[in-house]
């Protein structure tokens, strides 16, 4: 198995979010492309088993608090006695905000400006 860095692609969500895509093509190798694409569904398999969710871990393989919901999964032949899995996950994150007084005090009337009675 090889595990390249991930392609990300970023662009706006909602008005106060922006999104990152995120692409990860993992290469399984086998003695032949037939059992490169087996062993490759049967890891897809087991990803989605779990509801496609991915528990990360620490480098020292430390169990965190933290998992990837994956999006959409599939699986390749791309050459001689390899298969790829693609996975595919999306990320939002807020955009920076100045700070801004909060309000104390709010008044709400009807609407309507009364002038004094004479």
């Amino acid at each position: 198995v090889y595990v390249p860095p991930v392609t990300v692609i970023s662009g706006p969500d909602t008005v106060s979010t922006f999104m990152k895509s995120y692409s990860l093509q993992v290469k399984v190798f086998h003695i032949d492309t037939e059992k490169a694409h087996d062993a490759a569904e049967t890891i897809v398999d087991a990803l989605l088993a779990d509801r496609q969710i991915i528990q990360m871990m620490s480098e020292d393989g430390e169990v965190l608090d933290d998992y990837v919901r994956i999006k959409r999964v599939e699986t390749r032949m791309i050459d001689q006695g390899v298969a790829a899995i693609v996975l595919t996950w999306d990320s939002s994150y807020w955009y920076n905000r100045d700070k801004q007084a909060s309000l104390e005090d709010i008044n709400f009337s009807d609407g309507v400006i009364k002038r004094e009675q004479d």
